[in-house]
């Protein structure tokens, strides 16, 4: 009964801002899916992402039609069913009892989760890699107790995880390694244990083979995400795990430690490779692949006291903290809703766009995704990349203008147009800029617009839209 509450709490939370505008990952996703299927996988490596995710959405919305709400389904149920997934994860813990406490406590930190909150409801594969790693931790120990069953649906587990998000290797390789050393302590392993280990992670190895091409290709682009290197912010999350570590004496169940180092030896290995500029994956979206580990890991060890009045105080103490650093409540009161992460209002303003084409159909179209690998239209302005560029505009939101009056712009200074798109507005006599940027930031190209005579700036949040016509000759 309390974990159908909890569930319902769940759900609540998740369903409250599904129908808000995609925001520009999302609108990637749809692109993907507006695709045949045979070109999906290729959409999604356009964007540096593993195909998996984006064939189940591709086939939830042949069945049920496209919408935000079906876009984001997936994500919405795999977000309602994680704090379920916690429970039965703490419920292998062997925590005695305070297995029952610790299990609740699990749950609700994941249903009040602000990170979880907002991958449940976007359309992109991190809530369910959330639901399946906390599944493969629950396989690996069931896998320690030894037979063939629980390995056997480990495996594919873990191989579906790899192709939800190839950053999940850190996790896959951690988690693999912590059972291996595992099997070294546990009082009833035996040898053929150990080796149990070495084929699971030889055989997600070759499994993973054939994402090897992509992922040299996406290797060989790293340097486009060296802009994020210097945010070690996600960090302050796990202190409080490592601080409720540290309180055990001598130490917490071995069970605890098994699960806290499969959350925190994926996280190191994230921050080393950021730190030491070989790629910049310590990143929340990369890094949440350990977020239910580490929600179970500090219910499981906020239970250090033998006395159940003060495992009963420590527990509301510990979820309190979380409500109150997820800033749900205060998002509540002064905004009216739990996010407020997403400020691209792409619905509104495409819909401002075509407005703006049915009164002046000659004029151009000038679109900035602000997608980092947009960068390279100047250099390699291929009709792939072009594609790409304007899938802000061919996607859910559709715009309805021909191919010819569309020009995609590059991420970083867009307001330095090119000789070609400064001719083409000035025979048009005019066009309608969408840039992905705000009011603030999109200064620049207005001040680059004068010079022609703007006639209407509108913002949706951090989507602005400058309509402006020539007023000099060409």
């Amino acid at each position: 009964m309390i974990l159908a509450g909890i569930t319902a709490l769940a759900a609540m939370l998740r369903l409250w801002q599904v129908n808000e505008s995609l925001w520009i990952d999302e609108l990637h996703t749809s692109w993907c899916v507006q695709a045949g299927l045979d070109q999906v996988a290729q959409r999604a490596a356009e964007g540096n992402q593993s195909p998996l995710y984006f064939w189940l959405v591709w086939g939830v919305t042949r069945l049920l039609g496209e919408s935000e709400f079906t876009l984001r389904l997936p994500s919405v149920l795999a977000g309602i069913a994680l704090p379920a997934m916690a429970w039965l994860l703490v419920r292998r813990l062997e925590l005695g009892e305070k297995t029952s406490l610790a299990a609740i406590l699990a749950a609700l930190l994941v249903c009040v989760d602000r990170t979880s909150i907002f991958y449940s409801t976007e359309a992109r594969p991190y809530a369910l890699v959330e639901l399946a790693s906390a599944g493969a931790m629950i396989l690996a120990i069931e896998s320690l107790r030894g037979g063939f069953l629980w390995p056997a649906a480990l495996v594919p587990t873990l191989i579906a995880l790899f192709y939800l998000h190839y950053t999940t290797a850190l996790y896959i390789g951690g988690l693999i390694g912590c059972c291996f050393v595992y099997s070294f302590f546990d009082r009833e392993g035996k040898p053929s244990d150990r080796k149990v280990w070495l084929i699971i992670g030889s055989v997600i190895t070759v499994c993973a083979l054939p994402a090897a091409y992509q992922l040299l290709d996406i290797a060989a682009r790293r340097s486009n995400w060296t802009g994020f290197a210097d945010d070690f912010s996600p960090a302050q999350v796990y202190i409080p795990l490592v601080v409720l570590l540290a309180l055990w004496s001598p130490l917490p169940p071995r069970r605890v430690l098994l699960t806290a180092a499969a959350c925190l030896i994926p996280t190191l290995a994230a921050a080393g490779l950021t730190w030491w500029g070989f790629a910049a994956v310590f990143q929340t979206r990369y890094i949440v692949v350990t977020f239910p580990l580490l929600w179970v890991s500090i219910a499981a060890a906020s239970q250090v006291a033998d006395q159940p009045r003060v495992r009963q105080v420590a527990s509301i103490v510990v979820l309190a903290v979380a409500v109150w650093w997820s800033g749900l409540v205060e998002n509540g009161v002064n905004h009216g809703k739990l996010l407020v992460d997403r400020q691209e209002d792409w619905r509104a303003a495409i819909a401002a766009v075509n407005q703006a084409h049915q009164q002046h159909p000659r004029w151009k179209i000038l679109v900035h995704s602000g997608l980092i690998e947009t960068d390279d239209l100047g250099e390699n302005p291929t009709p792939a990349l072009r594609e790409y560029g304007l899938l802000p505009v061919r996607a859910r939101y559709n715009l309805d203008a021909p191919e010819d009056a569309l020009i995609p712009l590059p991420m970083t200074g867009p307001e330095r147009l090119t000789e070609q798109t400064r001719d083409a507005v000035l025979k048009a006599g005019g066009a309608v800029v969408i840039l992905r940027q705000s009011a603030d930031n999109a200064e620049p190209m207005a001040q680059e617009l004068d010079s022609f005579g703007i006639i209407k700036k509108q913002s949706f949040g951090n989507v602005q839209v400058i309509a402006f016509q020539v007023s000099i000759e060409p």
